[in-house]
């Protein structure tokens, strides 16, 4: 069985999140509905951890979670990611302008997901 970071559709509820005003709570549901029984919090840290990346700026947060999905799927291609702030041989944009938007740190990250 292909591993859930391989699946699509896992990574388009995590896209939604920082492409409209869903609450983390609201991803979170989403995603581990989703995925079911083939969810484990372990598999996820690390994309758990870029969207809590680039200070608030969903732009940058965008770019690293595309990174990262490049790399657990590997025919995501830099053309179709479409990335501004592109995440030169996988490395993470860590800094850019921060926009007002609401608070994505409400809780521990190291806790959930």
């Amino acid at each position: 069985m292909p591993s859930p970071k391989t699946d699509e559709g896992a990574w388009r509820i995590l896209e939604t999140f920082l492409m409209t005003d869903a609450t983390y709570p609201q991803t979170e549901e989403a995603f581990v509905s989703y995925l079911g029984d083939r969810y484990l919090a372990e598999d996820w840290k690390d994309a758990l951890a870029v969207l809590f990346s680039g200070d608030g700026d969903d732009t940058i947060v965008l770019a690293n979670l595309r990174a990262l999905k490049a790399v657990c799927i590997p025919k995501a291609s830099a053309v179709s990611l479409n990335l501004t702030n592109t995440a030169k041989d996988s490395n993470l944009v860590t800094s850019a302008p921060k926009r007002n938007r609401r608070s994505r740190r409400p809780f521990n990250v190291g806790a959930i997901f």
